[in-house]
């Protein structure tokens, strides 16, 4: 027969295990809680300073809903230091017009397939040393570019649908060409579901002898749903 004290003390016990579980339940349930709110706060963040990245709509006709899983290999988001551009660059025009069409379409299927894979360094190497215009900033340079892909392609590492269509390509001299189009993204997180369309236009120039994006801009949006 137990001793009061003892039945007392293994009471104790028992209270303080319960306890001690709900706190790191509701630890966890808060972590989840804020991590969650980060990645609104970082849309919201996004929307009032610079468009979103996966708010265009269907980048190149013909092209179908890319999906990926929901983990984002570690190494893909990792930036490494950007490569340095040569300091003479080769900035001739390609000798045919509809060459460098081509050329600017293959650049933003690369563009647009890296955001499908969530391949960082594909993605940021589309992209000149200095954008112009980069959303509602200017000047922004490569680094700041990877910097800010990385973080959306964490907050939003499950990317089902980054689509192109409507695709018009208008050459605006020998060395720079303009591509508009729609672009539809459906994009997830943990707890998060992003998805819409809108009207982008992306700004190409031929830099070290290759077409680069020095702009991007969202010019309409048509949809966009967070839940």
């Amino acid at each position: 027969m137990q001793h009061p004290r003892e039945r007392r003390n293994r009471r104790k016990l028992i209270a303080s295990v319960l306890t001690l579980a709900g706190v790191v339940v509701c630890a966890g349930i808060v972590q989840r809680y804020r991590l969650d709110q980060a990645a609104a706060e970082q849309y919201r963040t996004r929307r009032d300073s610079a468009p979103a990245v996966y708010g265009q709509k269907n980048p190149v006709s013909g092209s179908q809903p890319g999906s990926r899983s929901s983990v984002t290999n570690e190494a893909r988001n990792r930036v490494a230091e950007s490569e340095p551009f040569p300091a003479h660059a080769d900035n001739s025009p390609a000798d045919n017009p509809d060459d460098s069409a081509a050329q600017v379409r293959n650049v933003l299927e690369r563009w647009r397939t890296s955001l499908l894979r969530g391949d960082t360094s594909a993605q940021v190497a589309c992209y000149a040393p200095v954008v112009e215009r980069y959303f509602r900033q200017r000047n922004v340079s490569h680094q700041q570019v990877a910097r800010d892909k990385a973080r959306l392609m964490q907050l939003w590492s499950d990317v089902r649908q980054y689509d192109v269509s409507d695709l018009k390509i208008q050459q605006v001299n020998p060395t720079r060409i303009t591509a508009t189009f729609r672009k539809d993204w459906d994009a997830r997180s943990a707890l998060r579901h992003f998805s819409g369309s809108e009207k982008e236009r992306l700004t190409f120039a031929m830099i070290n002898g290759s077409w680069l994006i020095t702009g991007e801009e969202e010019l309409k949006v048509y949809r966009v749903s967070r839940r």
